[in-house]
């Protein structure tokens, strides 16, 4: 699927030069020296806040209400709450895919039917938010626009848990770090040549990651059990290993003793 960026324009300062040319006129006739304009700059981007989710429109159809229809989307989207308006579907968490024509060829920027998807972008995949349809005609492409993307923010902050520019996600992540560092601290650092702590919260941060790709809220108490299950040293097996390695020992020093002991007799 390939997703179009759309670009933005910046608007001139007509003020300034209309200004700047009154001044020059006046300096003409008085003599005075022309007040030069300050250099006109482009506004600074304005970063998007971190609580907002970026959004971005795919958008397949011709139609004039249609393509109108777009635009009031994305600028309803910029003017969110909780929405921000990506550039490309690169930058964005969610896409919103949108399809429109016209159901009467014979009456063209009349109506619109518009087809709407709405997916949430995931490493590997992509989840299926919510999808409709709706109709519209000129006078009502603000209203429909409006109307649609209160709707999106609503099914968006019902999944915020998952979606990873939300203060929720973060908020889950951290408490999921936390739980995990916690747990790793009963591990020995490394058994037998292997690092058990460290493979135990790599295997974590792993599944935190597959469940959330997958649309899946985990139980971090019940992933660590699990989890713990497998890199936990068995105390009984481990008390046998130690003795039985002490045993070893000993006889490794009865032997030596008792090859010294032959070693005299024979001088």
């Amino acid at each position: 699927m390939t997703f179009q960026t759309r670009s933005t324009c910046l608007v001139g300062a007509v003020v300034l030069l209309a200004a700047f040319a009154a001044s020059t006129a006046r300096a003409q006739t008085t003599g005075a020296a022309p007040v030069r304009p300050p250099a006109v700059q482009s506004p600074p981007a304005q970063p998007v806040a971190a609580t907002k989710i970026p959004v971005f429109v795919s958008h397949t159809g011709q139609d004039a209400v249609g393509v109108s229809l777009v635009e009031g989307l994305e600028d309803a989207l910029r003017r969110a709450s909780s929405t921000a308006l990506a550039a490309s579907a690169d930058d964005a968490d969610v896409v919103l895919l949108v399809s429109t024509m016209n159901p009467d060829a014979a009456k063209p920027g009349t109506v619109t039917t518009a087809g709407w998807t709405l997916l949430l972008m995931k490493e590997a995949t992509e989840a299926y938010i919510g999808g409709g349809l709706r109709m519209c005609d000129p006078g009502s492409v603000p209203k429909t626009a409006a109307e649609l993307i209160t709707h999106v923010e609503g099914l968006l902050k019902a999944r915020s848990a998952e979606i990873p520019s939300t203060a929720e996600f973060e908020k889950a992540e951290a408490a999921w770090d936390e739980a995990v560092g916690q747990a790793a601290h009963t591990l020995p650092d490394e058994t037998c040549g292997v690092k058990i702590k460290a493979a135990f919260i790599e295997q974590m941060q792993t599944y935190f990651k597959w469940a959330t790709a997958a649309s899946l809220v985990p139980d971090v108490r019940q992933a660590i059990t699990a989890g713990l299950s497998y890199f936990s040293v068995d105390q009984g097996l481990a008390k046998k290993s130690q003795a039985q390695a002490a045993q070893l020992s000993q006889c490794q020093a009865e032997v030596l003793a008792l090859k010294k002991s032959a070693g005299a007799v024979k001088k």
